[in-house]
């Protein structure tokens, strides 16, 4: 499986948004939309507000699920297992000049 997020590696986030899912907005113009369910850590279990201003170091794409590593240890593991749907659509990722790529 082809990890869609490289893009993303190396750039750091300008908003992040949480409501019907969660939504980064990146500096290089890229926009990240999760809408499965996830599981945040970082360091004394910070809000995922904390990722702003954050680079995203590294990403790693496996069969049921994503895991995105941000500065000081913040990592975001999206389920995309069976049960970790909750509508049509698991993360949609659009960058610039790019195709958007969607999860379903």
């Amino acid at each position: 499986m082809k990890n869609g997020f490289k893009d993303l590696e190396g750039n750091r986030v300008k908003a992040v948004k949480a409501d019907d899912g969660i939504h980064f907005r990146f500096f290089n113009g890229a926009t990240l939309s999760v809408f499965n369910s996830v599981a945040w850590s970082g360091p004394a279990q910070q809000s995922i507000s904390s990722v702003l201003g954050k680079r995203l170091n590294r990403s790693h794409e496996f069969e049921n699920g994503v895991e995105l590593f941000f500065d000081e240890g913040s990592r975001l593991s999206i389920d995309l297992s069976d049960l970790g749907y909750s509508g049509p659509e698991a993360i949609v990722l659009r960058v610039p000049g790019k195709a958007t790529v969607v999860w379903n």
